[in-house]
């Protein structure tokens, strides 16, 4: 067993969109990498998707893409690099912002946030704060910031 929990069944989510509970769902995985790029049929977002978050972590900065992304080579072509580059602040508002990045699949009048997750210490919270305003330059005006423990 992986150690992953199945889908709930069709018939549950139905019952909770009709009550108007909000549920989350992971529509596309990292594999337990920081970073990625979607392949061609992901994202996988239901017609009933209101809301739709991207999730980076910010473990990846300073990092080759070779080593901490899921899917480098839809990484290396979205940034137009090669494995070896190192990821940096402005290429992960580009990974964030792209139809082709985070933000594929995402239709008109759906909500859309970013969230950087892995912000874990004071010193990369100084270090990756500017971003917000990459993202503002991009068109996405929700940005948040995630931090796991306490350092």
């Amino acid at each position: 067993s992986s150690g992953k929990t199945g889908p709930p069944k069709e018939d549950d989510i139905q019952k909770l969109f009709a009550e108007k509970i909000p549920v989350l769902i992971e529509a596309d995985g990292s594999r337990g990498f920081p970073c990625k790029a979607p392949e061609a049929w992901e994202p996988v977002l239901r017609e009933e998707t209101t809301h739709v978050l991207g999730v980076i972590g910010a473990a990846c900065l300073g990092k080759t893409v070779a080593g901490s992304c899921h899917r480098p080579g839809r990484v290396m072509e979205l940034l137009k690099c090669g494995p070896e580059h190192r990821l940096t602040p402005g290429d992960l508002a580009e990974l964030g912002a792209s139809p082709l990045g985070l933000k594929k699949n995402v239709k008109k009048g759906q909500w859309f946030g970013i969230v950087i997750n892995q912000v874990d210490t004071e010193g990369l919270y100084r270090e990756i704060k500017q971003i917000r305003e990459q993202f503002y330059q991009k068109g996405i005006e929700h940005v948040f910031f995630a931090r796991m423990i306490d350092k």
